[in-house]
């Protein structure tokens, strides 16, 4: 991700995200505002075996990889983590020096998997986590709600499996072992959903009701106070048909959105080989037509810093919330919508789809640590804003 702009607020406080009346029930959201009556429903996305079929292949036995170490460096970092000697030598029994002596990759059974639990799991996970090598770990399947949702689909066997290998990072639960969910597969239907289960994908289906009296401030949030112009003639539309009329919220996206939301990324949206992340998504909101520059970090870094103002809290429908890590690094960006829903792209992958989604459920992936802490910006509302640094990113050849 892009090391955009770190800013807090003059009193050295985090900035609050959103306070709104409302309450949540399990799988139900319901939030009253300035956007009407907002009611969400949690649903799972998951991609379809075609797309499984052209995703990258994974692998198709646990792998742990140690980039940069040999094999006693790779004995001690396992020590480190908690294993016993006995456990480490065992573990050892599997490992084995890359042929250009660039790190070693440690093969196991799914028993030793098994054998490894408690704290030692969550250190030695968040130990590989920390190299793009061991993407199961770095980037790992969260498991919210009951457990047996996120596993449903799986056989018996696998679900066992998946309940035993649940690891916790920060204050969240997750899963990262999909290749012992494969060894344990009796059939190819068995692999097939095993990596439909690691797809799978929590978001929410939102409608909202027009509010009484407050039609004009409807509108207004809605358009974004002009932003979202394109929308003004529908919205208006709805405030003259009176309170009580209720609207799918994606029809009240900018464009992008709406039509890329609930969606997984094809081949026809790659740019560059690249395909489109959190940061491009954000910054794209409101845009006509995307802009494609944004995929690279110079421009998303010179339009954070010169197109937004950073603001206490989010609530108008477009703030960027940002994930900042402790260099001031922006590990995720979203989109603040409504009440306590965000519009995201949760990385790069193509398993992953454009969501709406809650901010607490976004906040269980990427605030993992106290050293990560949220900035909300705002764009900035001078017509003649931009030109320049656009100017610039052009002629750095960023079309």
């Amino acid at each position: 991700m892009a090391a955009w702009f770190d800013h807090t607020a003059a009193d050295g406080s985090e900035p609050e995200f959103s306070a709104v009346p409302g309450g949540r029930e399990a799988s139900r959201l319901r939030q009253v505002g300035p956007w009407g009556e907002l009611e969400a429903t949690d649903l799972f996305l998951e991609p379809t075996e075609a797309f499984l079929e052209a995703a990258a292949v994974a692998d198709q036995r646990p792998i742990w990889r140690f980039p940069g170490l040999d094999l006693s460096g790779t004995a001690e970092r396992l020590r480190r983590c908690g294993l016993g000697d006995e456990a480490t030598a065992d573990l050892m029994r599997g490992a084995e020096m890359a042929l250009d002596g660039s790190g070693v990759a440690v093969r196991l059974t799914v028993e030793q998997l098994l054998a490894v639990g408690g704290d030692v799991r969550d250190r030695l996970y968040a130990e590989l986590g920390r190299s793009d090598s061991n993407q199961y770990h770095r980037h790992p399947q969260v498991v919210v709600g009951d457990p047996e949702t996120t596993a449903a689909g799986l056989s018996a066997t696998q679900r066992d499996l998946f309940r035993r290998l649940i690891w916790r990072r920060g204050g969240s639960r997750v899963f990262s072992d999909l290749p012992a969910l494969i060894l344990a597969s009796g059939s190819r239907a068995e692999v097939v959903a095993a990596k439909r289960s690691f797809g799978r994908f929590q978001t929410v289906s939102a409608t909202v009701r027009v509010p009484a009296g407050r039609e004009s401030e409807f509108v207004d949030y809605w358009s974004a106070a002009g932003r979202s112009e394109a929308a003004l003639p529908f919205l208006r539309s709805l405030a003259a048909a009176g309170s009580g009329r209720t609207v799918d919220a994606a029809l009240l996206l900018p464009p992008l959105a709406r039509l890329r939301l609930n969606t997984f990324p094809g081949l026809g949206d790659a740019i560059g080989g690249r395909m489109p992340d959190c940061n491009w998504t954000a910054l794209n909101f409101f845009a006509p037509q995307p802009r494609f520059y944004f995929i690279e970090p110079y421009p998303s870094f010179l339009e954070l810093t010169q197109g937004y103002d950073p603001v206490p809290r989010a609530e108008q429908l477009g703030d960027l919330v940002c994930f900042l890590g402790p260099a001031g690094e922006v590990l995720h960006s979203c989109v603040h919508v409504a009440g306590e829903l965000v519009f995201t792209k949760n990385g790069v992958s193509p398993l992953v789809p454009w969501a709406l989604m809650r901010f607490g459920d976004v906040a269980a992936i990427y605030r993992h640590s106290d050293a990560v802490r949220v900035q909300v910006y705002r764009r900035k509302r001078s017509r003649g804003r931009g030109k320049n640094y656009r100017l610039l990113i052009l002629s750095r050849g960023f079309a």
